[in-house]
């Protein structure tokens, strides 16, 4: 027994914790606290100690570890979500805008350059869509209902703009009518100038 004199209550503890969470071996242990394998052993011997006793103890702070980082990734996923779905939002607005804008003016026919822009815009929300998805393993995190709609945004003739502008017009308004009072608040001065 003079080799555990050797370690102070401290180092004793330490052993301890170690060998009941199945952290090291007595091989191990004897090695970090320069003691052999054998005093090691008499000592956790004479305290009454088992090998992995707390096993448990282990296994479920891994289980919370692993929980945690599932729940921020998911919570992660769920942001990126939402952002792109504010984007493609933001897109359809301004796509409908400008059908609408141009039919009330009259000329539907000159909006399809500006369409275009914003087609182009979608390409690469997109694209950075379907990136983040694969990064973030959206997907897997939040299932298949995870996708957004598609966002379909091209060169139309002026038959299909007012079909469009037709069928999406009231819904649109309705939706603009929701705003003001954000718009209210300034964000038309900050605009000017």
């Amino acid at each position: 027994m003079a080799a555990q004199s050797r370690l102070s209550p401290s180092d004793w503890a330490t052993v301890v914790t170690l060998y009941e969470r199945g952290e090291k071996n007595l091989r191990e242990l004897a090695d970090q606290f320069g003691v052999s394998p054998q005093a090691i052993q008499k000592g956790l011997k004479a305290r009454g100690i088992e090998k992995g006793s707390r096993l448990d103890e282990v296994t479920n702070e891994v289980d919370d570890a692993a929980r945690r980082e599932r729940e921020r990734k998911v919570q992660n996923a769920g942001l990126a979500v939402e952002q792109y779905a504010k984007w493609y939002e933001a897109l359809a607005k301004l796509t409908m805008n400008k059908v609408i804008t141009a039919n009330t003016n009259g000329n539907i026919a000159t909006v399809n350059a500006e369409v275009l822009t914003l087609k182009n815009a979608t390409a690469v929300v997109e694209k950075a869509r379907r990136e983040s998805w694969d990064i973030l393993g959206i997907e897997d995190l939040l299932g298949e209902g995870a996708e957004l709609p598609d966002l379909n945004v091209g060169e139309y003739s002026e038959d299909e703009l007012e079909a469009i502008r037709q069928g999406n017009e009231e819904s649109y308004l309705e939706g603009l009518e929701d705003e003001p009072a954000q718009d209210d608040q300034g964000d038309d001065d900050s605009r000017e100038g």
